[in-house]
């Protein structure tokens, strides 16, 4: 019955299982010791050589038979994990997997550094090397840092296949007077030589430390983007307002625009009034509160009209508002600054009117 509803979820999933130098895949060990990719590798390796994976989840019953977990007191602590496993292959004809890494990987730099309790159970262990890979047209990870596990399942439900290709090594026995420690150096360097990769000292708490790193570097860059572009917007809408005193009668919106290339004020000015932008000139206009102590508002009239042109000349002399003499007082400097204001303003306006004319 399990078989069936093992090779269903396989088929769901789109999993696919190649094996290689089966020979030893019926050896007496029976604890299978396997590098980690991906969240279904016991799934894969289930569907070829019948086993069970200690549970760290607490799934229903149902659930936990189906996908092949077995609750042997992971967290109850090693030494109570080591005796029900030892205990379980004393009674079951099932083999235990288990992925001494502790975390997936690629499976194609480095494998990390094996924990040491598997190598406790016995004397002999089943290396298992595992390869997966999906259509390069598609170019989909199998699992990505950061990853969650229902993230990865759904990846293999979009995927239309994911190929587990399965290769057993001889089975490996305890060298004479050897640690546990000595034991799983010497298997982690024989698997890493089979999948052609290097055996690092890294362990799964140096990857956890790592995702933790990349995902709060991530954040960061997207806070400091998103500032960066408020920051960019309130800018414009500083320098908008700035030309909008100069050049009242142009829409907002042309002074956005403009600004969104130059960068500049004074050269949004100096294509307004060269005639560069095309616009609709807005027939009301509402005097800004800097504006107001100057004149409390601008209109268009006969007398506006009646005016006598300005020449270039005339125009850029006129834009030259340096004061006489500095002013002593706050008073007078503020007064002198004021007037200047008031000049360059009324100079623009009458210059705009003279390209502009209003029927």
């Amino acid at each position: 019955m399990r078989s069936f509803v093992l090779r269903t979820m396989c088929y769901v999933l789109g999993i696919v299982v190649h094996e290689s130098d089966t020979k030893h895949k019926n050896s007496d060990a029976r604890v299978l010791v396997m590098n980690h990719v991906t969240v279904l590798d016991h799934l894969a390796v289930d569907l070829v050589l019948p086993c069970t994976v200690p549970s760290v989840w607490d799934l229903p019953k149902v659930l936990t038979w189906c996908l092949g977990y077995k609750d042997l007191g992971v967290k109850q602590g090693r030494e109570i994990l080591i005796e029900n496993v030892r205990q379980h292959c004393n009674e079951s004809d099932l083999k235990i997997l288990v992925h001494p890494e502790g975390a997936t990987t690629n499976g194609r730099v480095g494998l990390l550094k094996f924990g040491t309790w598997p190598f406790c159970i016995g004397n002999e262990v089943l290396p298992v090397l595992l390869n997966v890979r999906r259509f390069s047209l598609l170019n989909i990870a199998p699992s990505v840092i950061g990853s969650r596990w229902w993230s990865d399942l759904f990846w293999f439900l979009f995927s239309p296949c994911t190929i587990f290709t399965i290769r057993y090594l001889p089975p490996m026995q305890r060298i004479d007077g050897a640690s546990d420690e000595e034991f799983s150096a010497h298997v982690c360097q024989t698997m890493a030589t089979g999948l052609n990769i290097n055996a690092t000292t890294f362990t799964c708490a140096d990857k956890v430390e790592f995702v933790k790193r990349v995902l709060f570097q991530q954040q960061n860059q997207l806070v400091a983007r998103h500032t960066t572009s408020s920051n960019s917007g309130l800018l414009i809408s500083v320098m908008a307002q700035q030309v909008k005193e100069v050049l009242p009668y142009v829409p907002m919106d042309v002074i956005r625009r403009d600004l969104l290339s130059t960068n500049s004020v004074s050269l949004t000015i100096s294509n307004i009034l060269e005639g560069s932008i095309g616009y609709v000139p807005e027939t009301t206009v509402v005097a800004s509160p800097s504006c107001a102590s100057s004149s409390s508002s601008i209109s268009f009239s006969n007398e506006d009209r009646n005016e006598e042109p300005l020449t270039d000349d005339q125009y850029y002399t006129a834009l030259n508002t340096a004061a006489s003499s500095f002013g002593k007082t706050a008073q007078e400097r503020t007064m002198s600054y004021q007037e200047r204001k008031r000049r360059l303003i009324e100079m623009s306006r009458r210059r705009y009117l003279q390209k502009h004319p209003m029927s």
